[in-house]
């Protein structure tokens, strides 16, 4: 130490862990950034305020106008289906008219119906019965006869043109037209469900 001392060095105080002040620049700098991040903390909260607030007051409104327009969608949806009902409706009454205008016609297009009913009770064919419109028998009859069918023919004036009974008992078919168009009818609205 006396060494030092004998040169003439001056001597500096150790630095005790406290950084130099901030220059003026340097404090400017500070505060710009802490000004910044102040300003994006403050908009991101006000934001998150403005939406929470902004949903709380449009809650009811949104809920009025989801109300107005299921309000406005029931009438269009009675008025879809009555459309359907109706045109549903038109196509049985033009499928019937079709029907009764061209067995009218021509009698022998009742065969494949008749057919059809006969069929539907399987191989068994003991003691079958076909009940027509006594028009529409008499009509059959020209152009067949009891052994060709496999059935013995019976008017039915209760039936209309065009209509028909297959009976086996205790098994009975029902060909007449409102049947056949009401099973029509229910497979096309159980489809449209």
């Amino acid at each position: 130490m006396s060494e030092t001392l004998d040169r003439g060095a001056a001597w500096t105080p150790p630095l005790l862990g406290r950084p130099p002040p901030p220059t003026a620049a340097a404090l400017e700098a500070i505060e710009t950034e802490v000004r910044r991040e102040a300003q994006a903390r403050g908009y991101t909260e006000g934001h998150a305020i403005g939406l929470r607030q902004a949903r709380e007051e449009m809650a009811p409104l949104l809920d009025r106008l989801h109300g107005l327009i299921a309000a406005l969608e029931q009438p269009f949806a009675v008025v879809d289906a009555e459309v359907e009902r109706s045109l549903l409706d038109l196509a049985c009454a033009v499928a019937a008219d079709l029907f009764t205008e061209t067995v009218a016609e021509d009698r022998q297009r009742l065969r494949p119906l008749l057919a059809s009913g006969l069929a539907a009770l399987g191989e068994s064919r003991s003691a079958v019965t076909l009940q027509l419109h006594p028009q529409d028998l008499e009509e059959l009859r020209s152009f067949v006869d009891d052994t060709q069918l496999g059935a013995r023919l019976q008017a039915d004036p209760r039936l209309a043109r065009g209509d028909a009974w297959v009976n086996q008992e205790p098994t009975r078919v029902d060909l007449r037209l409102a049947t056949r168009l009401a099973r029509i009818r229910a497979g096309l609205e159980g489809e449209a469900a």
